[in-house]
């Protein structure tokens, strides 16, 4: 499963692409979505520049406009990096 996102008619999209290569819009209507991390169950999070928020986005079924919600609020959210409890961090 491959998630991008778009900003190509002035307002931003998360879509998802599948194993047979067709494209679901998952969400539309950001503002400038940036950085994308899936957590390995279910939950895509975006980060959305221009509205300073990360959102998540549920992806366990794929539908046109899935219903999103706000995660984090932060200034000039650019990038996003995922950390689970069982990650580790140097050797």
């Amino acid at each position: 499963m491959v998630f991008f996102s778009t900003n190509q008619t002035g307002t931003g999209s998360v879509y998802a692409v599948s194993r047979d290569g067709s494209t679901t819009e998952l969400v539309s209507g950001l503002g400038m979505p940036r950085g994308l991390v899936w957590d390995g169950d279910n939950t895509v999070y975006v980060a959305d520049q221009a509205a300073n928020k990360v959102f998540s986005v549920p992806v366990g079924r794929f539908m046109d406009n899935a219903p999103i919600e706000q995660s984090v609020l932060c200034q000039g959210v650019f990038g996003l990096a995922l950390r689970t409890e069982n990650s580790r961090i140097g050797t």
